[in-house]
C-alpha cells in the first residue's frame, strides 16, 4: 500500500521534515509504517518528509538531592525537609544516547515542527515536554492524541493533530504529581530510614497501597478470630475499630483529659489495625474487669494465633503510656504477635531493643 501521507516540502531548496516523537520504539515503528518513514537510522526512522524517533520512557528525570547540595549525600534528619526552590532535571544515564539523538533531531535545520506522539495521558505529556525543554528546543509542536493503534486510527490522528496548548493543564498536573512523588519519597524515606536505622522506602502511592493491603489482612484476621470464638461459644463483640481523624478528635475532646484516650493523629484506631472488644457480661462496655471474664481470658490466650496482640498489657503502663486495656488488640501479623506474646514484650520494647533491625 502506498504511504497515506506525503509531508515532503521545500523552502529555499531545503526539504523540510516533521519530527514525530513517540514514547516507545514499538509505537514509533507502527507510526513510521503508516507515514512511510521506512529508512532506518540510528535511533530513528526517516522518509516521506518525516523523522520518527522515540523516548524509551523517562529520558529526563528530577535531579537527586545531592545535586542541589553536596551535604545531602549523607542522610540526616537535621537536613529535612528537602524542598528545592528551583527544580533541576538530569538526563538518565542509561538513556543518554537516545536523548542525544532526539536533541540532534530537534536541532536539525530541516525540521520545522514536532509532533508529541507520546502516550495519550498525563505521563506521556510529561515525558515529551521534559525532553523538549531539556533539549532547549523552541520549535512549534502539536499533539497526536490516540486511543487505538489501528492503522485507520493512526491515519485519522495525524490528519487531525491537536494544538499543544490544549494539553498544558495536563502537563502541569503531571509535573505536580512528579514533584509530589519526589518530595514525599525523598523526605519520608530519609526520615524513617534514620529513625529505624535501616534503609526504608516510603512512597506517595506505594506506602498507602501497602497500608490498605495490611488493613485488609487485619480485617480478614479479625473475622477469623470472631468465627473461632463463636465456634467455642465465646461471645465477643467489636465495639470500636477504625476511626477517622474527626471521630478521634470528638472522643479526645469529650474525654476532658482522661487517660487512655489518645489525641487525634496518635490513636492506633486511625491506622485501621486496632480493635476494641467487649462482651455481654460487661454490658458491652470497655472496662478493666473484661480481663476476668471468660471472653477476656480467651482473647488474651488466642489473639496472637490470628496476628493480634494485647496492645496495652498490665504492669506496662510506664512503657506504653496507656493504662491497662484488656479489650484493645492490635494487628501485627502472626509472627510478631506470637513473639511478643511469648516474651511479654510490648511494641515499644521491641523497637527500643532494635529487634526490628536486620542482624549485623
Amino acid at each position: 500500500m502506498p504511504p497515506t501521507y506525503c509531508n515532503s516540502k521545500q523552502i529555499g531548496g531545503v526539504i523540510i521534515a516533521k519530527l514525530i516523537v513517540t514514547e516507545k520504539p514499538s509505537v514509533a515503528m507502527a507510526y513510521a509504517k503508516v507515514l512511510g518513514a521506512t529508512n532506518r537510522q540510528d535511533g530513528y526512522l526517516e522518509g516521506n518528509g518525516y523523522l520518527v524517533s522515540w523516548c524509551v520512557g523517562h529520558l529526563v528525570e528530577l535531579a537527586p538531592p545531592n545535586v542541589y547540595d553536596a551535604k545531602y549525600v549523607k542522610w540526616s534528619i537535621a537536613d529535612l525537609p528537602i524542598l528545592p526552590q528551583k527544580w533541576q532535571y538530569l538526563v538518565s544515564a542509561s538513556t543518554k544516547k537516545q536523548f542525544g539523538i532526539l536533541q540532534k533531531l530537534m536541532q536539525r535545520p530541516d525540521v520545522d515542527s514536532i509532533v508529541n506522539s507520546c502516550d495519550s495521558g498525563r505521563e506521556g505529556e510529561l515525558i515529551f515536554r521534559l525532553v523538549y525543554q531539556q533539549a532547549g528546543c523552541k520549535k512549534p509542536f502539536s499533539r497526536l492524541w490516540l486511543s487505538s493503534m489501528e492503522e485507520n486510527a493512526i491515519r485519522e490522528g495525524f490528519a487531525h493533530l491537536k494544538p499543544s496548548t490544549e494539553y498544558d493543564a495536563l502537563y502541569n498536573a503531571a509535573r505536580c504529581r512528579e514533584r509530589a512523588d519526589w518530595m514525599v519519597g525523598i523526605n519520608a524515606s530519609r526520615l524513617f530510614s534514620c529513625l529505624y536505622g535501616q534503609p526504608l522506602a516510603v512512597g506517595r502511592v506505594m506506602t498507602p497501597v501497602l497500608a490498605m493491603t495490611v488493613v485488609r489482612e487485619a480485617a480478614i484476621a479479625a473475622e477469623e478470630l470472631f468465627k473461632r470464638a463463636q465456634k467455642e461459644e465465646i461471645h465477643l463483640w467489636g465495639i470500636s475499630g477504625y476511626r477517622s481523624y474527626k471521630r478521634q478528635e470528638e472522643l479526645f475532646s469529650s474525654a476532658n483529659g482522661r487517660s487512655g484516650v489518645a489525641p487525634p493523629g496518635c490513636s492506633e484506631h486511625q491506622t485501621g489495625l486496632a480493635l476494641d472488644i467487649s462482651c455481654p457480661d460487661e454490658n458491652y462496655e470497655l472496662e478493666e474487669s473484661f480481663a476476668k471474664t471468660k471472653e477476656g481470658c480467651w482473647l488474651a490466650r488466642h489473639c496472637a494465633l490470628f496476628g493480634f496482640i494485647l496492645r496495652y498489657p498490665k504492669n506496662k503502663e510506664e512503657i506504653t503510656g496507656f493504662p491497662f486495656e484488656p479489650w484493645h488488640i492490635r494487628y501485627t501479623g502472626i509472627g510478631l504477635a506470637s513473639s511478643l506474646t511469648l516474651t511479654g514484650m510490648t511494641l515499644e520494647e521491641y523497637y527500643e531493643r532494635g529487634l526490628h533491625l536486620p542482624p549485623k
